[in-house]
């Protein structure tokens, strides 16, 4: 089945093409849906580069944002990303059992309660898309610094 939009494979934009030059030398290609999305969008460069800036500031170590990232992308059912942390945890020799466990988080003995309390904040802020309870909230500034988890409620 053919894709919607086909994928731009040689953008006019200088920028556009020096970020695609930045993505062969990361992962030996150029990732579909920067040639499908950023390459119509370029502006959404900027969001990418703040996300990514929010990220690193994030003082939560590799492994948990990991978990983060792959919890959420399971949520909101992107193959694509899940696959995309898969990869990172293999080229980081992390432990993949943690990773394949994440559905049991709350109840497997491979997580820690810090691990537990920031996984149960992504998921919730991920499922709710508002506010979050006051519960847990308070569960996640007990088990983390305030810089580590912000506040979306």
């Amino acid at each position: 089945m053919a894709p919607r939009l086909q994928p731009i494979e040689k953008p006019d934009e200088p920028e556009i093409q020096s970020t695609y030059q930045m993505m062969r030398q990361k992962f030996g290609t150029v990732l579909t849906p920067l040639k499908v999305v950023t390459a119509r969008m370029p502006e959404s460069l900027g969001v990418n580069r703040e996300l990514q800036k929010f990220r690193e500031e994030i003082q939560l170590d590799s492994e948990l944002k990991l978990m983060v990232g792959m919890l959420t992308s399971e949520i909101n059912g992107c193959g694509f990303c899940v696959d995309l942390a898969q990869s990172e945890t293999v080229r980081k020799n992390l432990r993949m059992e943690k990773f394949n466990a994440l559905a049991e988080y709350q109840t497997s003995p491979l997580f820690s309660d810090r691990e537990r309390a920031a996984l149960a904040y992504a998921e919730e802020t991920t499922r709710q898309k508002t506010s979050l309870t006051p519960r847990l909230r308070n569960s996640a500034r007990i088990s983390t610094s305030r810089r580590s988890l912000k506040s979306r409620g």
